[in-house]
């Protein structure tokens, strides 16, 4: 599916962290780099947090851990 990648990092309780792509993007394989900071530059808390990715209607959504 082509079209603007909108990649989010939210805490559990639906809190924005980062907003890391908001871009048009090809149909394949990319990657996002993240540096473990929210959007004030601040390094985000060890935890869980939810990664919400949508393309056009799709919209995938998995969890992730920060271990420091």
């Amino acid at each position: 599916v082509s079209g603007v990648a909108d990649l989010r990092i939210y805490t559990l309780d639906g809190r924005l962290v980062r907003v890391l792509a908001t871009e048009g993007r090809q149909p394949g394989a990319w990657s996002v780099p993240w540096d473990g900071r929210d959007d004030a530059g601040r390094r985000i808390a060890s935890g869980t947090y939810v990664a919400q990715l949508k393309v056009g209607d799709q919209r995938v959504t998995t969890k992730l851990s920060c271990i420091k």
